[in-house]
């Protein structure tokens, strides 16, 4: 099954249309989503409402850019980086690698 991706529109939308209602299980089984879901969306809507009021102008900017830089990349964008700052060291060998950490096991317990 492939997953569903939904748009801030979207999720804004069900989320007004939630709190229009007062029922978060009539509005998701009308739109065809999982209730929890749109309950995470409500969570997240409020926490970040709640967040943002004791906030600068410019710091609510870079909230905004963050979160819209997160939504274009997707959550796991930070991961693909990390890997892609340490893939170098993937690439040195099993020796190289083993070699290391007995030469550094003093060093470094684990």
């Amino acid at each position: 099954m492939e997953r569903r991706v939904f748009d801030a529109s979207f999720k804004r939308m069900a989320i007004d249309l939630s709190y229009a209602r007062g029922s978060v299980k009539e509005v998701a089984d009308e739109l065809g989503i999982y209730s929890g879901r749109l309950s995470k969306w409500r969570q997240k809507d409020s926490l970040t409402v709640r967040s943002a009021e004791g906030l600068t102008e410019e710091q609510r900017e870079i909230k905004r850019l963050k979160e819209a830089q997160l939504e274009r990349d997707g959550p796991d964008a930070d991961a693909r980086l990390r890997v892609k700052k340490g893939g170098e060291h993937l690439l040195l060998g099993r020796r190289r690698i083993y070699g290391f950490i007995k030469e550094h096991r003093n060093q470094f317990p684990a």
